[in-house]
């Protein structure tokens, strides 16, 4: 598998994470959020480092659609960020930001990173950086995790589980 694809499979799992718990922020409780979605990578960069076959830097953006399986909503997400991956080793990590919109339009911004556990597996934190809307304030983050499953170059499909916890406001 190629590292665009990767990178976006990466990406997309984290903000299904966000978008799947920010309805059901409650004060100092977990939890569950479970969301399925495809994305595909818009932009891709890599430089190889030279210092081994297969140890690149990527640069990436994706966008994607996911669905929480929770609440049933739909989602839109975007993301950047970076990865430095060998991929003859499995070893690297991943970190970037993202921006999710729900179907009113508020926004919730996170950052992100994680690294390989298997062959087209990642696992990493997401963190709540910033909320717009009747998400204004909203705190938390959590734990990702996906599985790629690829459809065609540069786009794919993911199912994520996770929870997330906000602290009082």
């Amino acid at each position: 598998m190629s590292c665009s694809k990767i990178i976006s499979i990466v990406a997309v799992i984290i903000f299904l994470f966000g978008i799947s718990s920010i309805d059901y922020a409650v004060a100092a409780e977990k939890v569950k959020c479970r969301s399925e979605g495809t994305f595909y990578s818009i932009k891709w960069e890599q430089i190889e480092v030279g210092d081994g076959e297969g140890h690149i830097i990527g640069i990436y953006e994706t966008k994607g659609l996911y669905y929480d399986e929770l609440t049933g909503e739909r989602l839109v997400d975007r993301a950047v960020g970076f990865m430095d991956l060998n991929s003859k080793t499995g070893h690297g990590f991943i970190r970037g930001y993202g921006v999710e919109t729900n179907s009113d339009g508020d926004k919730m911004y996170r950052s992100f990173e994680g690294k390989p556990i298997g062959k087209k597996q990642w696992k990493g934190e997401w963190n709540i950086e910033n909320c717009t809307g009747k998400l204004e304030g909203n705190k938390g983050g959590g734990i990702w995790s996906w599985t790629s499953y690829d459809l065609e170059m540069n786009q794919g499909f993911m199912k994520m589980e996770g929870e997330m916890q906000n602290p009082e406001q």
